[in-house]
């Protein structure tokens, strides 16, 4: 079976596996229990689904997922070129016309 690759902030394809781990010793993240609960979407990505909430803080905008959950910690921050999860919702025309 071939597994799912990331590509990383570098654009390097790296497997899921590496990004999910958890460190020995710590606890998971937000984000590592949700997709090992959720899975990966392969046809989509974070930035085509309508739960990407966007929020401007200090001149910096920061990207949350609303299945995920909300707080004002890093640990629930996603990247919008991050596989969706399957929960995906595709965004209606008129959401991605009024983004631009």
């Amino acid at each position: 079976m071939k597994e799912n690759m990331q590509t990383d902030l570098f654009g390097n394809e790296v497997p899921i596996s590496e990004t999910v781990k958890s460190i020995t010793g710590k606890r998971e993240s937000i984000k590592d229990i949700f997709r090992k609960m959720h899975g990966f979407n392969d046809d989509h990505i974070c930035k085509e689904c309508r739960n990407v909430l966007h929020y401007l803080y200090n001149n910096k905008v920061f990207y949350k997922c609303a299945k995920i959950g909300i707080s004002s910690s890093s640990a629930t921050d996603i990247r919008l070129k991050d596989k969706s999860c399957d929960l995906f919702e595709g965004r209606m025309i008129e959401e991605c016309l009024t983004e631009q």
